[in-house]
């Protein structure tokens, strides 16, 4: 739990939006699941991230 949260808040070298799609023929996606009760990750970040970047697929 402690490193997920490191990850989640601390300093990265790069902006996770800048992040260029690795699947740029559409032959695959990220696919991110998110419980609506997680205190760590709010929700509305994960589906911020998701609508700015189409080749992850959000779910709940």
């Amino acid at each position: 739990m402690h490193r997920a949260l490191m990850v989640g808040v601390g300093k990265w070298e790069f902006g996770p939006m800048d992040i260029e799609n690795p699947f740029p023929n559409n032959e695959g996606s990220v696919n991110v699941w998110q419980g609506d009760e997680d205190r760590i990750m709010p929700v509305t970040v994960q589906r911020y991230i998701a609508k700015k970047l189409p080749w992850i697929k959000y779910h709940i």
